[in-house]
C-alpha cells in the first residue's frame, strides 16, 4: 500500500458469549484481523450477514470494546486510551437512518447537536456551518424544519453524512449505508459518498454484504468469512481473478446475464466455534485433507493481491 497509513489493526478480537449458565458458548466475530486503511483510501468489507463485518467496525471505533489486538490511529495506539479526543476524527454512518435519528428533532437540530460537539461557534458561525452541510449533502434551506418522518429513507441517510460529517472527522466507518434504501436512492448516496471524499479527503472502511455496491465505490476489498479476512485486493483484482472460494460465491451471486452457475454450495453455515483448520471447508468444492488440519495464513498471490486459501 503506497499511501500514507491512516489506520491499522493488529489481531484484533472480538468474542461474545450466548446461551445460559448451564450451556453457554462463545462466538467469534472477529478473529485476529490485520488490516491497514491508507489515507484518503476506501476499504470496502464485504461478507454475508454474520460475518463479523459490523462488529469489526464498531470495535476499530472503540464503540465496541476488543478482547485483544491493537488499534493504531495516525499512528497512536488507541486500543485502551480515552477516545473523547478521536471522537471528532472517527465517526460512523448508520445502516439505518430512521433508527439513528431522533424524531422530536428537525433536520437543522440534528446536524446542529454535531456541529456543536465539532467545536465552539459563534451563532452566525454555526448557521453558516450548518447551511454548508446541507447544502453539501443535496439540501435545500426549506429541509432544514422537517422532520425524519417527512423524509424518504435517502433523505435521512442524507442527514446521517451530515452528522458525521459536521465534526470534521478524518476517517468514517460507513456500515451499510445503503442496504435499507432503494436501488435509485443507492446509487444517490454512493455518487455522495465519492465526492465527499475527494472534496474533503475522507477515509473510508464501507461496509456491506453486496459485492457489487463494495467494487463501485472501493479501492480495495477485503471479504470477511466468519470473522476473518480471507482475501484482500483491489476490486478488479478480486472481481475478476478471485482466488479464494469464498470469494467466487460472493461474486457468482451478483446478477449477471451471462452467468449462472455458482461454484460452491451457497448454504450458510453456523457454527458455535469456528472448526478446525480452514473454516470455509464444509462449503468449497477444493477442499482436502491440509485443510481440515491447517489453517491458511492471509498471503500475498501478487501485488497488493492476498489471500487465505492452501491452493492457487
Amino acid at each position: 500500500m503506497s499511501k500514507e497509513l491512516l489506520l491499522k489493526t493488529e489481531g484484533l478480537t472480538k468474542k461474545f458469549v450466548s446461551g445460559n449458565r448451564k450451556n453457554r458458548h462463545e462466538v467469534i466475530a472477529v478473529d485476529h484481523v490485520d488490516l491497514e486503511i491508507g489515507r484518503g483510501e476506501t476499504i470496502g468489507l464485504v461478507g454475508e450477514s454474520g460475518c463479523g463485518k459490523t462488529t469489526l467496525g464498531r470495535v476499530i471505533l472503540r464503540l465496541i470494546e476488543p478482547d485483544s489486538g491493537k488499534i493504531y490511529f495516525r499512528g497512536e495506539d488507541i486500543t485502551r486510551v480515552n477516545m473523547r479526543p478521536y471522537r471528532r476524527k472517527m465517526q460512523i454512518i448508520f445502516q439505518n437512518p430512521s433508527g439513528s435519528l431522533d424524531p422530536r428533532m428537525k433536520v437543522s437540530d440534528l446536524i446542529g447537536e454535531g456541529i456543536e460537539a465539532g467545536g465552539s461557534y459563534t451563532r452566525a458561525e454555526k448557521e453558516e456551518r450548518l447551511h454548508y452541510l446541507m447544502e453539501r449533502v443535496g439540501f435545500i434551506p426549506e429541509m432544514a424544519s422537517r422532520y425524519p418522518s417527512e423524509l424518504s429513507g435517502g433523505q435521512q441517510q442524507r442527514v446521517g453524512i451530515a452528522r458525521a460529517l459536521a465534526v470534521n472527522p478524518e476517517f468514517i466507518v460507513c456500515d451499510e449505508p445503503v442496504s435499507s434504501l432503494d436501488v435509485s436512492y443507492q446509487a444517490q448516496i454512493i455518487n455522495l459518498l465519492k465526492d465527499l471524499r475527494e472534496e474533503l479527503g475522507l477515509t473510508y472502511l464501507f461496509i456491506s454484504h453486496d459485492f457489487s455496491v463494495v467494487r463501485n465505490i472501493s479501492d480495495r476489498v477485503a471479504v470477511m468469512y466468519l470473522g476473518k479476512i480471507v482475501e484482500l485486493g483491489t476490486g478488479t483484482e478480486i472481481t475478476d481473478h478471485p482466488a479464494h472460494p469464498y470469494s467466487q460465491l460472493l461474486i457468482s451471486a451478483i446478477p449477471s446475464m451471462e452467468r449462472n452457475e455458482r461454484p460452491v454450495s451457497s448454504e450458510q453455515m453456523i457454527f458455535d466455534k469456528p472448526p478446525t483448520g480452514c473454516r470455509f471447508r464444509y462449503r468449497c468444492p477444493r477442499a482436502q485433507e491440509i485443510c481440515e488440519q491447517e489453517e491458511p495464513a492471509l498471503t500475498q498471490r501478487s501485488g497488493d493481491h492476498y489471500c487465505a486459501c492452501h491452493f492457487e
